[in-house]
């Protein structure tokens, strides 16, 4: 469990403190269930004790449906981490999304990726820092 004092310092550790769920394995249009290991973020009234991944860059916060929609389209996911702690006194849950934004391509120009927080206060911060430049974009 790693503490920052600002959400910026969890932003730049990258994925320093985090868990790996996926790695260099290829997921097309798959969704993988995960446990989040948080009771205490409700999305749509619903615990997100569960995050579900789809290659298709999408995530479900408790339920496997297309709720948080990243550049959604026929991607494929090859990386995927978790981590939670606080920020200042805040609990959070961070989960990467590393692929491409083509499930046929992995040229830099379609590598796509995203951390999303949920935030104890209810609050979700989308960080999407690595932006696709080809014209596979959702």
């Amino acid at each position: 469990m790693a503490n920052y004092n600002t959400l910026q310092e969890a932003i730049d550790s990258g994925i320093n403190n985090m868990t790996v769920l996926r790695n260099n394995s290829k997921n097309d249009d798959g969704t993988t269930t995960y446990a989040s290991g948080i009771d205490w973020f409700k999305f749509n009234n619903t615990t997100v004790s569960n995050i579900y991944s789809s290659g298709n860059s999408w995530l479900g916060l408790g339920t496997s449906s297309e709720q948080l929609k990243v550049n959604r389209r026929d991607c494929a996911v090859w990386w995927e981490y978790k981590e939670t702690g606080t920020i200042g006194v805040t609990k959070f849950f961070k989960f990467r999304w590393i692929g491409f934004s083509a499930y046929s391509s992995t040229s830099n120009s379609a590598k796509q990726g995203f951390d999303v927080f949920l935030l104890e206060n209810g609050q979700i911060f989308l960080n999407y820092f690595i932006v696709p430049s080809d014209n596979r974009n959702g």
